[in-house]
């Protein structure tokens, strides 16, 4: 069957690709009062249209995309059925797959760096992560796993955002279609030992297809080479992977370490889930000097692309040409009749007629309101003055101190006052005595007890008392610093502030001073972490990474919302590691609390990536209710 240029709601304007089971076309949906929508429309494809099995598993991609909401998925907003095929209206992508990167790079001979490799298979594994934890709306997990992770279903806009696309054969508990076993559903190059064999399969098979994607991006090379697909599936079923010394020898050890971890064939040696696996690719990009972000992405790809991103933008403003392909009638464009009747024309005697109406209802002044007796405006009038009435004589009647008294206590008159020789040397004496000696080292005799305190404040003349106070406020403020410093709860108050100040190591010196019980509060623990943090990234410190994995771990599964508070000082830091950390560790916590902090975050905060992991965390967060 065909369609035609206008799909229900929905303008064609360019087929995008055709796969096994659909193909899918850019689309723009117009409303009213010049409303347009860049959409891909994803149709299943005509041969399959009365095929019960391919409908169900179609309309299951569906119920299951549109409960995904998160910034590294592909959006779903609209399913449907159109002229007798069902359909999935998706956010479209300005961008291109991994897959035509890839074969890009290598035409041009222009290969993708490491660090931006990492950065790609950190949002993935980000966008794994989410699906992977994804709850139905009662709370149930529902145990998802997307099954066919390949450059293909991976997306990059031109933006630099990377996104997961194609649930279409996706395996989760509330699937009404069930995979037969023994059947395979997947791309066989990038499939985990286990997936090609057949077997029951959970998250840890869709992190396997991510190493092999990492794989692919850094050693520029396909996992398996095999002359046929029967080949290839042996290879893959026994995890045959060759790690050439040429490539590996030159690459960071870190880096090999997180391939080679993700490439087990045993899923009990693999990453156990995709959080464990961001987080060392996000203390990879750590220990590079390059601050890495959406933008060196979007450089790249504009540079590889540049002779097509304006022929493609070309026929996003413009519709541009659509071409001809079988399955789309020949039939022109039907003009929209919705919008012609915007253009709205006045006739001059239609203004010369409503003129008058608009100047007799609304009064010019307030004496013509007076005069033609408007009640509500002068109700309106009146209680303004009184508000105002009433501020003035608040203003005249509220207590000052009088300036006679204060001059009197502080500064007395001359024929009051004392003769100035006598007293003030023996205040400078004082003064030079103890300010310059530390409150540690001065003598017990020294120390005034209280009754002689008052007894010598007394006797004084007025300028010595006054001059005693500063001397007092200066020992008050300086001893409890000392005498709290290792204290607990001088550390919780303290410690965000001296993480601010970059004072990470008075901090660490104050945490080793508490007892043991003290050292296993939360909060102390992410203090220790952020103050090691801040000394990784000051001084390139490589002992200091050690407490993060453990820090998220037990944030994630504890829950522990007694760290929310000393979190959100800590997300206001400077430093922008400091803050995507902390920001990453609310919304593990999900603490209801943050989402004024992290709101106020995603809208205002400098750094791009921070801004989207607020984001990420507000969702996390209303999710969990």
């Amino acid at each position: 069957m065909s369609i035609d240029w206008i799909f229900g709601e929905y303008k064609i304007l360019k087929k995008i690709a055709t796969g096994g089971m659909a193909e899918v076309f850019l689309a723009k949906r117009v409303g009213v009062k010049g409303f347009e929508k860049l959409l891909a429309i994803k149709r299943i494809l005509p041969q399959f249209s009365e095929n019960e099995e391919f409908i169900s598993m179609f309309i299951d991609e569906a119920k299951l995309a549109a409960q995904l909401g998160h910034r590294n998925v592909v959006q779903i907003y609209d399913f449907g059925n159109q002229q007798g095929s069902y359909y999935i209206a998706m956010e479209y992508v300005f961008g291109k797959d991994l897959r035509t990167i890839l074969k890009k790079s290598r035409d041009q001979q222009k290969r993708l760096p490491l660090t931006e490799c990492a950065y790609i298979i950190t949002e993935a594994a980000r966008g794994l992560e989410y699906a992977h934890n994804l709850k139905d709306h009662y709370g149930n997990p529902l145990n998802l796993i997307h099954r066919d992770i390949s450059p293909q279903n991976i997306f990059i806009s031109y933006e630099g955002d990377v996104k997961i696309a194609d649930f279409g054969i996706a395996k989760a508990t509330s699937k009404s279609t069930e995979t037969r076993a023994g059947v395979l559903k997947g791309k066989i190059l990038y499939m985990s030992p286990e997936q090609a064999w057949g077997k029951t399969i959970d998250r840890r098979s869709d992190l396997y297809s991510l190493g092999v994607l990492f794989y692919e991006m850094v050693t520029d090379r396909k996992i398996v080479e095999a002359d046929s697909e029967f080949s290839m599936l042996e290879k893959v079923r026994n995890a045959e992977v060759e790690f050439p010394q040429e490539i590996f020898e030159k690459i960071p050890k870190r880096l090999s370490y997180i391939i080679k971890k993700a490439l087990e064939k045993d899923p009990g040696n693999r990453y156990q889930s995709a959080h464990e696996m961001r987080v060392d690719l996000e203390n990879l990009l750590l220990s590079t000097k390059e601050t890495l972000s959406e933008e060196m992405i979007s450089d790249y790809l504009k540079d590889l692309f540049k002779e097509e991103i304006e022929g493609e933008r070309k026929i996003l403003i413009e519709g541009g040409e659509v071409p001809v392909e079988k399955t789309i009638s020949m039939e022109p464009i039907p003009e929209i009749k919705a919008q012609v009747p915007e253009k709205i024309f006045i006739e001059k005697r239609d203004l010369e007629k409503r003129e008058p109406l608009e100047k007799k209802g609304i009064p010019q002044s307030i004496k013509e309101a007076f005069r033609a007796g408007d009640v509500r405006m002068k109700v309106g009038i009146i209680l303004v003055l009184c508000i105002l009435g009433g501020i003035v004589s608040f203003y005249l009647l509220i207590d000052k101190p009088s300036p006679t008294i204060s001059q009197v206590d502080v500064r007395p008159s001359p024929s009051l006052s004392p003769q100035p020789s006598a007293p003030p040397p023996s205040i400078k004496i004082d003064l030079s005595k103890e300010s310059p000696s530390p409150p540690q080292t001065v003598p017990p005799k020294q120390k005034p007890s209280p009754p002689t305190e008052k007894t010598k404040t007394a006797s004084l003349p007025e300028k010595e008392t006054e001059s005693k106070i500063p001397e007092k406020t200066v020992k008050e403020a300086s001893l409890p610093e000392k005498r709290e410093s290792t204290s607990f709860s001088y550390v919780v108050d303290q410690g965000p502030a001296l993480i601010k100040e970059n004072k990470y190591l008075k901090l660490l010196e104050d945490i080793n001073q508490l007892s043991g019980n003290e050292r296993q509060n939360i909060n102390i623990r992410i203090l220790e972490s952020f103050a090691y943090l801040k000394k990784w990234v000051l001084l390139k410190d490589k002992n200091s990474k050690t407490l993060w994995t453990n820090l998220y771990n037990t944030l994630e599964h504890s829950g522990d919302r007694s760290a929310t508070p000393i979190l959100m000082k800590i997300a206001k830091d400077p430093e922008e590691w400091t803050r995507l950390y902390a920001v990453n560790l609310l919304g593990s916590i999900g603490d209801r609390r943050a989402l004024n902090d992290l709101q106020e975050i995603a809208s205002k905060d400098t750094n791009r990536r921070i801004r989207r992991n607020a984001s990420d965390a507000i969702s996390l967060i209303q999710k969990r209710g």
